[in-house]
């Protein structure tokens, strides 16, 4: 008898552990998902900003080689996405 109650109260502790683990670790990565999005757009209009007021000059001196060659491809990407001309202008 005590051998069951003691693997039963066992189970629900688990049980307890498991889903509390999995809770919190669902609340946390929402959290820090929506901190990274936001860091995000704000860290663009930053960028942004800078581009409008520098130009190219403003990349060059916060972004190394290999950072601004993939800032690049992502404006490029998203430039081809929203304007569709540009892709063909390209294969010309």
């Amino acid at each position: 008898m005590t051998k069951q109650i003691f693997r039963s109260i066992l189970a629900v502790s688990m049980a307890v552990l498991l889903a509390s683990l999995v809770l919190i670790t669902g609340v946390l990565y929402g959290y820090f998902q929506d901190r990274v999005l936001n860091e995000l757009a704000v860290r663009t209009e930053y960028a942004a900003r800078g581009v409008e007021l520098d130009g190219e000059a403003y990349l060059d001196a916060i972004l190394d080689e290999d950072e601004l060659d993939r800032v690049a491809e992502i404006f490029r990407d998203k430039l081809s996405e929203e304007y569709e001309f540009l892709d063909e202008d390209e294969e010309e």
